[in-house]
């Protein structure tokens, strides 16, 4: 089911609720395309749904029928990994944090805006929803995604070891 359209360069792209299994096979193309495991964190199944307390939705980005991209969205409410911990978010403010977990796109479409076109749905679709803040991760390496979510006014909040040792950053956006 489509739950959102978007125009880039007068395509129609269409949003659409995905499960881990239908973005799968993107992911690993992924993985291939990228020349350091450091730079991109992939999803695992197993990993987002043990013991976590929070809300997990992925979405697939459609152009012309085909998965173009995918990304994630956190809702952390009070779990012990809301990103807001980590730069002094605290107490009822951190159940207005949302994650923009994972943004990936595939080899064949980048160059499209892609990336900042989806931060820029999340972004409207958090403000609606009532939240204040929010927070990624990104690797110092991916200068592609530090660029993106530097554009869209993210500030980087701090440098952390993260994801098995990967160096991170935490970058955060208040929008309300």
């Amino acid at each position: 089911m489509v739950i959102e359209n978007i125009y880039i360069n007068n395509e129609k792209v269409e949003i659409k609720l995905c499960s881990f299994e239908e973005i799968k096979n993107l992911q690993q193309i992924i993985l291939a395309s990228i020349g350091s495991k450091e730079i991109f964190e992939a999803a695992d199944e197993s990993a987002s749904t043990e013991g976590r307390q929070y809300k997990e939705y992925i979405y697939g980005v459609f152009l012309k029928k085909v998965l173009a991209a995918y990304f994630i969205v956190v809702i952390p409410g009070s779990d012990k990994c809301n990103l807001g911990l980590e730069i002094g978010i605290s107490g009822d403010e951190l159940l207005k944090v949302i994650h923009y977990d994972t943004v990936a796109v595939s080899p064949e479409f980048r160059g499209n805006n892609l990336q900042e076109q989806i931060g820029k749905l999340i972004e409207s679709k958090a403000k609606n929803l009532g939240f204040k803040y929010i927070c990624a991760t990104v690797s110092p390496m991916n200068k592609y995604s530090l660029s993106n979510v530097i554009k869209l006014g993210y500030s980087i909040k701090k440098e952390k070891k993260m994801y098995g040792n990967k160096d991170r950053y935490i970058v955060c956006k208040r929008i309300l």
